[in-house]
């Protein structure tokens, strides 16, 4: 009996050894490659936590088969950063570094006083660049586009009908905008910042949504409790259009950040995890703040699921974060991420 629970168990964690490695191929695999591959990186911490679970259970039975799941780890250990830093810091050691802030806002609706304690926020930190996702100017609350006029944001674009208030992704800057356009959609824009000591461009993107109602997010809950249904296959495939309606945007910023002519900033929310495909292609050519500067999970998300990092400040590699926060707020579902970046003058 001991020996056909040892195979039993040994092959259960053959399965969550392989799904952990799967999880991670995303950067190697596209979605349109394999689309399921994509969509496994979502469970990449949760294949963690059960490898590191088979660890300490084979170790208390003083069995060698502990080494599976520990080389599995080991042999993508560089994913585990991307979730979890050690140190960091959040105060800003010099006031020439460029301060930017990324906060989807989702249209001020979760909170009554949304708008008066973003004003709030944006007056503590004072950034320099401000990147909205799901903005808007609502009637009958404060007008943030005006309040941040006032308080020296003279400069902002947004890709928007004329004679109509910014809404959906918008930049706000300190500094002159000199150019600014589309990168692929009405979701992704690009501005070219001028500094006193060079030109920088910043792109606000907001990736596609995954568009989930309230049955969807019934039918998630029913499937991580291993409830499966007819509806389940309809939720799973706006999964699966959302994930390639990914690689087709990532793909076509990153041939439009290749012809930048300024070294590029990306802030946003990407609607995807440090193991998808959309994270680990702009890692290619771009450092995470967080990586440089974050303490502790750092979870932007405040919604379905919360242990997950989907809002980022990205720079260009000869760039240096120089502190990086991410700051807990019921003004959203989303929390704002506040991170200063030293750059080389030119």
């Amino acid at each position: 009996m001991k020996r056909v629970l040892s195979i039993l168990m040994l092959s259960i964690n053959i399965i969550f050894v392989i799904l952990l490695l799967a999880s991670t191929l995303s950067g190697f695999v596209s979605p349109s490659q394999c689309v399921w591959i994509s969509m496994l990186s979502y469970g990449y911490v949760f294949m963690l936590v059960v490898n590191l679970v088979f660890i300490f259970f084979w170790l208390f039975f003083f069995s060698k088969y502990f080494l599976i799941s520990l080389a599995a780890i080991l042999i993508r250990y560089s994913f585990i950063p991307l979730y979890y830093q050690v140190s960091g810091t959040d105060n800003i050691t010099d006031e020439r570094y460029l301060k930017l802030l990324t906060f989807n806002v989702h249209h001020f609706t979760k909170d009554d006083d949304a708008c008066k304690k973003t004003i709030a926020l944006i007056k503590e930190k004072t950034p320099d660049v401000i990147c909205f996702q799901e903005f808007a100017s609502m009637p009958g609350k404060i007008n943030v586009y005006d309040s941040l006029k006032n308080n020296g944001y003279s400069y902002h674009y947004s890709h928007f009908k004329k004679n109509k208030r910014p809404r959906g992704t918008v930049i706000f800057s300190k500094y002159p905008i000199v150019k600014k356009g589309l990168a692929d959609s009405n979701r992704c824009i690009f501005a070219d910042i001028k500094l006193p000591s060079d030109t920088v461009r910043v792109y606000n993107i907001h990736l596609a949504s995954y568009r989930l109602d309230e049955e969807d997010r019934d039918e998630i809950d029913r499937i991580k409790h291993g409830d499966m249904s007819e509806n389940s296959k309809k939720t799973i495939k706006k999964f699966k259009n959302t994930v390639l309606e990914h690689e087709k945007e990532v793909d076509m910023l990153i041939s439009h950040v290749e012809k930048s002519a300024h070294k590029t900033i990306m802030c946003g929310d990407f609607n995807d995890t440090p193991a998808s495909y959309t994270y680990q292609k702009l890692a290619n050519i771009y450092s995470d703040s967080f990586v440089e500067k974050g303490e502790g999970l750092s979870t932007t998300y405040n919604g379905m699921f919360p242990a997950f990092r989907i809002d980022y400040i990205l720079h260009h590699k000869d760039f240096k974060t120089d502190s990086y926060k991410r700051m807990r707020t019921n003004i959203s579902d989303h929390y704002p991420v506040f991170v200063s970046i030293e750059m080389p003058t030119k």
